[in-house]
């Protein structure tokens, strides 16, 4: 395995068995980190998250992925579902469902 973002996917879905899991790499938004793999976005579904508070679920995946944070890895995204959440909120078209990451405003462009 030879990059970050296949990594994540592999230690992620060896942990918790996710329906779902999508593993974006957004360092190409970020201007002061070109050609670093530093920002990702991780979208995942599974039954293991059913009854955990979302605090708890955030810990679980920094557990698994502490190597990775505390070297490459300047941004994680996380949008964690339970299965039933999931399967409620797939059918919502509310704007709070909001799956995409918000771009990078650099400091220099005021």
């Amino acid at each position: 395995m030879n990059n970050i973002r296949e990594t994540i996917e592999s230690k992620l879905f060896s942990a918790f068995s996710p329906e779902h899991l999508q593993v974006y790499n957004e360092s190409r938004y970020h201007p002061k980190y070109i050609g670093v793999d530093s920002h990702f976005r991780v979208f995942m579904v599974s039954k293991m998250f059913n009854d955990q508070k979302s605090l708890k679920r955030h810990r679980a995946i920094y557990r698994v992925l502490c190597k990775e944070m505390a070297s490459t890895v300047y941004s994680l995204s996380l949008k964690i579902y339970s299965y039933s959440e999931w399967i409620t909120a797939r059918h919502v078209t509310d704007s709070r469902v909001r799956l995409e990451s918000p771009r990078c405003i650099s400091l220099n462009n005021r």
